[in-house]
């Protein structure tokens, strides 16, 4: 796994299609996803500019909620939830979705975690 994030990581770094590397990323989840992997992506989002978060959403994020779901996954992505550097990541995954966001806004949020928010103010907060 490290081999392959070494490659991720070089790919970004020397300006690849970031769109693809994240395409690649997301076949690397499912029913028992790497927490390595899911380490990478939080490490990668917390200092994500425009362009990349936008790869982001547009390679891996988006797929997340889509069927067929996976609960591990979700976990995972709403990890980012609680911490503000991370939370763009929800948004974006969910942009598209809002009837979603909301039932698993309630589901993997977080006991504090009962904010309303319109389709207009996802997609406001996506990158």
């Amino acid at each position: 796994m490290r081999t392959q994030i070494g490659l991720w990581d070089s790919t970004l770094r020397e300006g690849g299609n970031d769109v693809q590397v994240f395409s690649e990323v997301a076949e690397f989840l499912g029913p028992d996803p790497s927490a390595e992997v899911w380490q990478w992506i939080r490490a990668i989002a917390r200092n994500a500019g425009k362009d990349l978060r936008i790869a982001m959403r547009i390679g891996l994020l988006e797929l997340i909620p889509e069927e067929p779901r996976r609960k591990t996954d979700l976990q995972e992505l709403w990890i980012g939830w609680s911490e503000e550097s991370l939370r763009w990541m929800v948004y974006a995954a969910y942009h598209t979705e809002p009837r979603k966001f909301e039932n698993d806004l309630k589901e993997f949020g977080g006991p504090n975690a009962t904010e309303k928010f319109s389709s207009d103010d996802l997609r406001g907060r996506t990158a």
